[in-house]
């Protein structure tokens, strides 16, 4: 028997199973690095022009060519021309006719001369021209918008998965047959002792941790009336600024200065100090709510500190005490096994020595006969599975394919369907909206020439009704005069005859016929300035429609000049329209293009995706590194 010295044996490795699997990532990533080369995208990324663009295009052309609203343009400038080489008649009036001189008769007697008075043949009068209105030309009725139906979302493609494929499999030769064996010389009582390893209760103290002041929530320890007393102190401090302004307002009232630059800067002023006033205040009061509440979360780790080092230091003490009381225990029930299990493992070994021997004769005869026999089933089950796998998976990649084939076909044919349908319905919509265009335009052309006519017409017709009324009035008027003149002439024919057959009275008559001719002359020139004025009248009317005539023209020159600027811009609109629906084609296009380009992209990132994914899966291992150790104290051995 001797006694040992203590000893301790460290030592640390690489995990096998860790570093198989981490090189398994690497060679995975090798063999991506080697396999997959540069494949360039060689399909089309840009789309074509479409059709309908090129239509827009050759149309617009079309019209620049054409000169369409060039005729409308044409016309308007020759009314314009005309218009403005336009002279109006000149109005002149009558001369007034020189009356006769007045002459009196012989102073004889003849008896009284009566000349009878000429009749008022009421004021000339020309007829009202009548207003014949307006020419309001037809609006266009709106022909709607033309909108292409959307096509139909095609249903999606899917090939059939190829999955639950039959399994080639074998049976494998597992460690159920019979094998050649001995029994094996196991359980043999050994003499061992119970060693003292970590059972034991071991001195330990709980681990006491300092709070960190950055890390305490400060909020449980602020002053829940804070807030109040801030909005209350800048309320408070508002209200002396109101109080303060309306004082200033009352001296500037009292000075005269009230609304002056002297009481803006008054105002700005105290605005300012409120400002500041309020700044400071809040901030102190914050600044005193902060560092109350720290004063606060520090007294409470400091004390939560301290109590953890008084646990610390009690549970040490009990711990220390349980540890020596349970090593002397064990090292006691040590020492008494060892005696009792070093008898019972000798004479157990000498036991299993003896069976061991007549049991391996035995089992090796049976172990080879089982052996041949499971290799010849295990070949025929490996035969008839592989072949049952292959035409499995043949049947399966024909459905596959078919299943493709038919969605493919179908999804294509459901595309160009509806593509046909909406350019037949955006074609047919385009020539209903040009023919309702093209219909109210000529509809609206012959309102306006008809209304235009009409009103030309009312206008000729009244105006040679007023000239017919004039010329009427103008004849009554003479022939009354005339009427009254010639009663006038036969009546001082009499008196003359009457003034030759009465001498006597002549004198008298020679006075009447005196005042008579004067009479008759002022009246006659009233008459020759009334027809001379009713002439100057007749020529202003007859000027004042020509230019009215003029002017309605000029209208009508400007309205064919928007006519046909409306006729060409409504003919390149119709263009820009195709365009339109020609750049909504190419956008559809380029988006199936770049979904093409985009689906190319995601299967060449897709091994590089799955590797990344497996570098990360390999860095969520735990680390490779085993550790093991073992030590031993002083005991007693035989030696």
């Amino acid at each position: 028997m001797g006694f040992g010295k203590n000893k301790s044996e460290s030592k640390q490795e690489f995990d096998p199973q860790m570093k198989e699997a981490l090189l398994s990532v690497f060679g995975e990533g090798k063999r991506l690095y080697n396999d997959l080369g540069f494949k360039p995208y060689e399909a089309a990324t840009i789309a074509p022009m479409s059709p309908f663009q090129q239509e827009g295009l050759n149309q617009t052309l079309t019209n620049a060519r054409g000169q369409i609203g060039n005729d409308q343009l044409n016309d308007s400038y020759e009314i314009l021309k005309r218009v403005g080489g336009y002279s109006p008649g000149q109005a002149s009036a009558n001369q007034i006719v020189n009356p006769s001189e007045v002459s009196a008769g012989q102073l004889l007697n003849q008896g009284d001369v009566t000349a009878g008075q000429l009749l008022n043949q009421g004021d000339v009068t020309a007829g009202q021209l009548a207003n014949q209105g307006d020419v309001l030309a037809d609006q266009l009725a709106n022909q709607g918008d033309v909108s292409a139906n959307r096509l139909w979302q095609p249903s999606d493609v899917s090939a059939n998965n190829i999955n639950n494929i039959k399994q080639v499999s074998a049976s494998n030769l597992d460690d159920s047959g019979r094998k050649a064996f001995s029994s094996t010389i196991s359980n043999v009582p050994k003499a061992w002792t119970s060693s003292i390893g970590d059972d034991y209760k071991k001195a330990y103290t709980n681990q006491v941790g300092a709070e960190r002041f950055s890390n305490t929530n400060l909020n449980p320890y602020l002053n829940q009336y804070e807030d109040q007393v801030v909005n209350q102190s800048i309320s408070d401090i508002d209200r002396a600024r109101q109080l303060q302004q309306g004082q200033n307002n009352a001296a500037a009232v009292a000075a005269g200065a009230f609304g002056g630059d002297r009481q803006a800067i008054q105002r700005a002023e105290t605005d300012r100090n409120a400002l500041e006033a309020t700044a400071r205040q809040v901030g102190q009061l914050r600044q005193g709510g902060y560092e109350s509440a720290a004063r606060r979360a520090e007294g409470d780790i400091s004390r939560n500190l301290t109590g953890q080092q008084s646990n610390q230091s009690a549970n040490l003490a009990a711990r220390t005490t349980n540890a020596q009381n349970d090593m002397s225990r064990l090292r006691s029930n040590q020492s008494s096994m060892l005696g009792a299990t070093s008898a019972n493992a000798a004479n157990n070994l000498a036991m299993q020595r003896a069976n061991q021997g007549t049991q391996l004769a035995a089992t090796t005869t049976n172990a080879n006969n089982d052996l041949r026999r499971r290799q010849g089933n295990q070949q025929t089950e490996l035969s008839a599975s592989t072949s049952n796998a292959g035409n499995d998976l043949t049947r399966l990649r024909s459905n596959q394919d078919a299943n493709l084939r038919s969605a493919t076909q179908n999804q294509n044919m459901a595309y160009q369907t509806g593509l046909q349908n909406q350019q037949a319905n955006l074609q047919s919509q385009i020539q209903n909206q040009n023919m309702g265009y093209q219909t109210g335009l000529e509809n609206q052309r012959a309102n306006l020439q008809a209304r235009t006519q009409n009103q030309n017409m009312g206008y000729q017709t009244g105006l040679q009704n007023q000239q017919a009324n004039l010329q009427s009035a103008i004849q009554n008027q003479n022939m009354g005069y005339q009427t009254g003149l010639q009663n006038q002439q036969a009546n001082l024919r009499s008196a003359i005859q009457n003034q030759n057959m009465g001498y006597q009275t002549g004198l008298q008559n020679q006075q009447a016929n005196l005042q008579s001719a004067i009479q008759n002359q002022n009246t006659y020139n009233n008459v020759n300035q009334f027809n001379s004025r009713s002439a100057l009248q007749a020529q202003q009317l007859n000027q004042n429609a020509g230019l009215e005539a003029n002017r309605q023209q000029f209208g009508a020159g400007q309205a064919m000049q928007g006519l046909g600027q409306d006729y060409r811009n409504f003919a390149n609109q119709d263009a820009q329209s195709i365009f339109g629906v020609g750049n909504f084609q190419q956008g559809q296009a380029q988006n199936i293009l770049n979904d093409q380009r985009q689906r190319y992209q995601e299967q060449q990132e897709y091994p590089f995706r799955m590797f990344d994914l497996l570098r990360s899966s390999a860095g969520l291992l735990p680390g490779g590194t085993i550790g093991s150790s073992s030590s031993s104290g002083w005991d007693a051995r035989l030696r």
